[in-house]
């Protein structure tokens, strides 16, 4: 049993030196890869201990992840090292490490999952053994800086963490540098952009009875989540440039603003089956195309969109009242506030306050 437990000890050792690695979760707040094609390199190095146990190494480490939209599409760190360790009473073992982790997660922390495969000789108590194991490996890193060329950070910042959990004094580091060798993919974006023009020019034909069975409100708040998830994607690609021809405004376009427009008039007939977060959020994305509001392209229609807004917000303003629900009050007064509403802020303002001073009324009665 002991000499079983020695040689446990001995890889404990070496295992954690990388693959305690991939623990807990940190990311530097606010920084993040951009959307495209990045290829990284580190060199893992450095040493842990702890009451006489000790381990050092050093691997290469080369990755390449894809980023669309702000998220890991694909991606897979290599990793290919040895490592060597020593626990009190003179045991000891030298490895090998490789391994094939596959990434995802998002632009801000990418994650990592996998097995690493670990080979080589273990020695305790005069006994030598070959050693051909592999352990799981998840965690992830994040870029401490980024630019639409380059970015910088450590792989090994979740290592550390792990390694102090555990009470090791550690010096591993494995700063990288990655470059985007590609932009993101415009040709993406048109091909979404042209798909989501005819499937609402099918809906809104289906709506008005030219064609097929009228759509549900599910349908058409997946549509005006594909406008949303378009727009942002065109917000990421013309921060580094990448705009397509024709998307310099994105999205808030006479065409598209138009036809968004008439998406938005469909689901406010139907503004009951919303929710108050799915109606706030369609009012945010009609104002960013410019199918609602004074920028849009076609100024009237604009206003005209933006009262259909206010009537519906107003009433659910008046079941949030009825309810006393003061999360749902408070969501609608900050997105009038923002989306200019005055007469809708100061209903949602004065019941607000009134429920507060019912609220203290109560407390002080108590």
């Amino acid at each position: 049993m002991w000499r079983m437990r020695r040689p446990g000890v001995i890889l404990l050792a070496s295992v954690s030196l990388v693959s305690g690695a991939l623990s807990p979760a940190w990311a530097q707040r606010g920084v993040a890869f951009p959307d495209g094609t990045w290829k990284g390199s580190a060199v893992f190095t450095g040493s842990i201990a702890k009451q006489g146990v000790f381990a050092t190494g050093s691997a290469e480490i080369t990755f390449t992840l894809k980023v669309d939209d702000g998220e890991v599409s694909g991606g897979v760190l290599k990793m290919s090292g040895s490592g060597r360790s020593r626990v009190p009473g003179g045991g000891r073992a030298n490895l090998k490490v490789s391994g094939g982790l596959s990434l995802g997660g998002t632009a801000g922390r990418v994650t990592v999952s996998g097995q690493l495969s670990f080979s080589g000789t273990a020695t305790a108590q005069g006994f030598t053994v070959p050693v051909d194991i592999t352990f799981p490996a998840s965690g992830g890193f994040s870029p401490v800086t980024a630019s639409c060329a380059q970015a910088t950070g450590d792989l090994a910042t979740e290592t550390r963490d792990a390694h102090r959990q555990f009470g090791f004094s550690t010096t591993v580091q494995a700063k990288f540098v990655a470059v985007r060798v590609a932009g993101a993919d415009a040709a993406d974006v048109v091909e979404e952009y042209k798909d989501l023009v005819e499937d609402i020019h099918e809906a809104i034909a289906q709506a008005k009875g030219a064609s097929g069975t009228p759509p549900t409100v599910d349908e058409l708040t997946e549509l005006a989540s594909r406008v949303a998830g378009l727009h942002n994607a065109i917000a990421g690609l013309k921060g580094c440039g990448d705009t397509p021809e024709g998307f310099e405004k994105g999205l808030a376009s006479p065409f598209f603003s138009d036809l968004f427009r008439q998406l938005c008039l469909l689901l406010l007939e139907r503004a009951d089956q919303l929710t108050v977060t799915q109606l706030i959020t369609l009012a945010y994305l009609a104002h960013e195309t410019g199918a609602m509001g004074t920028t849009s392209p076609d100024v009237q229609a604009g206003q005209d969109t933006e009262d259909e807004f206010a009537l519906a917000l107003n009433a659910k303003l008046d079941f949030a009242i009825e309810d006393g629900d003061t999360d749902g009050i408070l969501s609608i007064l900050t997105a009038a506030q923002q989306l200019g509403l005055d007469d809708l802020a100061a209903k949602a303002k004065s019941a607000l306050g009134g429920f507060i001073e019912e609220g203290g009324t109560d407390e002080q009665d108590a």
